[in-house]
C-alpha cells in the first residue's frame, strides 16, 4: 500500500534468511530509523554466513497484493521456515501499523518445482514481467501494446530483482540474491542479455 510497504518486505527478504533468531525491533526501532534500506542493514549488520542460510533467493517479484519468490533450498525444510518467517514477521508489521488483526495472506504459500533449465528461464521472465500488469492490465491477454513504454516502467520498478540483473551498478545484489549460483544456468551472463530475455517473452504474448 506504500513505499515503506515494500521496502519492509524486502528487508525482511534478507532478515529471515537465517537459522538464527531475530529480534526485528532491533533492526528498525530504535537502532535505525523507520525506513532503514536494505543497504543500512547489511552494512551496519554483517548477521549471516552461508551455513546459516535457509534458502538461495534468485528472483522476485512484489506486487500489490501478491508476490512472487524463486528460491533453492539450502537448509532442511528451508523452504518452509523461510516463508513461515517472512509471511509472519510481514502480517505482524502491516497489521500494527494497519490496526488490524488476523490472517493477511489466503491459506498456505503456493509453490512450483523447476524441473529444467527451460523452466527456469520461462520462471525468471515470468516473474519479472509481472509488473507490466499494472502498465498496461489485459497485456497477457491481449497482447502488449506499448512495448517501449513497458520496458521503461520495468526499469523503473524497483520492488523487483530485475534491475539488479541487467545493471550490475544498481544495487548491491550479493545481499539478497544468490546471483552467481543462478548465472551457472546460463551461458550469456552479460546484463543485456537478461534484458532481452525478458523483453522477447514480453514480446511474445
Amino acid at each position: 500500500m506504500s513505499e515503506d510497504d515494500y521496502l519492509r518486505f524486502t528487508c525482511l527478504l534478507y532478515l529471515c534468511n537465517s537459522h538464527k533468531s531475530i529480534n526485528l525491533r532491533d533492526f528498525f526501532n530504535p537502532f535505525f530509523s523507520n525506513r532503514p534500506t536494505i543497504l543500512e542493514i547489511s552494512n551496519n549488520l554483517a548477521l549471516f554466513d552461508t551455513d546459516t542460510k535457509l534458502v538461495d533467493i534468485y528472483a522476485y517479484c512484489l506486487m500489490p497484493n501478491h508476490f512472487h519468490i524463486m528460491l533453492k533450498q539450502v537448509a532442511p525444510s528451508g523452504i518452509s521456515k523461510f516463508m513461515q518467517k517472512v509471511c509472519t514477521s510481514y502480517t505482524m508489521y502491516f497489521n500494527t501499523k494497519s490496526d488490524r488483526d488476523g490472517s493477511l495472506f489466503q491459506g498456505k504459500f503456493r509453490s512450483k518445482h523447476i524441473e529444467s533449465d527451460a523452466y527456469l528461464k520461462h520462471l525468471f521472465a515470468y516473474i519479472h514481467l509481472n509488473p507490466v500488469k499494472l502498465f498496461e492490465q489485459e497485456w497477457k491477454s491481449s497482447g502488449i501494446r506499448d512495448l517501449v513504454g513497458a520496458e521503461n516502467f520495468l526499469n523503473s520498478y524497483s520492488y523487483s530483482s530485475y534491475l539488479d540483473y541487467v545493471d550490475d551498478n544498481y544495487r548491491n545484489i550479493g545481499i539478497i540474491l544468490n546471483k552467481k549460483d543462478f548465472l551457472n544456468h546460463y551461458d550469456d551472463i552479460r546484463p543485456r542479455s537478461f534484458r532481452d530475455t525478458v523483453l522477447a517473452w514480453l514480446d511474445s504474448r
